[in-house]
C-alpha cells in the first residue's frame, strides 16, 4: 500500500476508490458502542438506548445455552421485549445487548450487557 500511494498519479479518489483509505465515519463506525439500561414493566422488559445519530439499534436476548438471539430491529427508543415467561410463574434472567445499525449493517461493537429478572 505504501507504494500505492507513493506514485505520483495517487490521489486520495483513488485511494478511497480502491478501499485503502479509510474516512473517519469509518473509524467512527467501528469504534461505536451503544449504552443501554432495562426497566422492567408488567408483562415487558423496556430497553432504553441512545441512537447517537445512527439509524437504529438490533436488539438480541441470550438464551440460556449463551447463544444471542435476534429479537428485532428498533428506530426510535424504548425497545419493548413482551416475551412471556417461558415457564408461567417462575421468574427468569434475562440478559440484552444492542448493536447500532448504520443504514441496515451492523456497525461497531455490542453494548455492554444488561442483566433483569423478569417475573411476567
Amino acid at each position: 500500500m505504501r507504494l500505492l500511494k507513493a506514485q505520483p498519479t495517487y490521489s486520495e479518489s483513488i485511494g478511497q476508490d480502491l478501499g485503502v483509505v479509510g474516512t473517519a465515519a469509518m473509524l467512527a463506525a467501528q469504534e461505536a458502542k451503544p449504552t443501554l439500561r432495562a426497566e422492567l414493566a408488567p408483562g415487558l422488559v423496556r430497553l432504553k438506548f441512545s441512537k447517537e445519530g445512527w439509524s437504529g439499534v438490533n436488539v438480541y436476548r441470550q438464551q440460556p445455552d449463551g447463544s444471542w438471539r435476534f429479537l428485532g430491529t428498533d428506530t426510535r427508543s424504548p425497545y419493548e421485549d413482551r416475551t412471556p415467561l417461558a415457564q408461567p410463574g417462575q421468574p427468569e434472567l434475562r440478559q440484552y445487548r444492542v448493536t447500532y445499525l448504520h443504514k441496515d449493517l451492523e456497525v461497531g461493537t455490542p453494548s455492554d450487557t444488561v442483566s433483569v429478572t423478569f417475573a411476567g
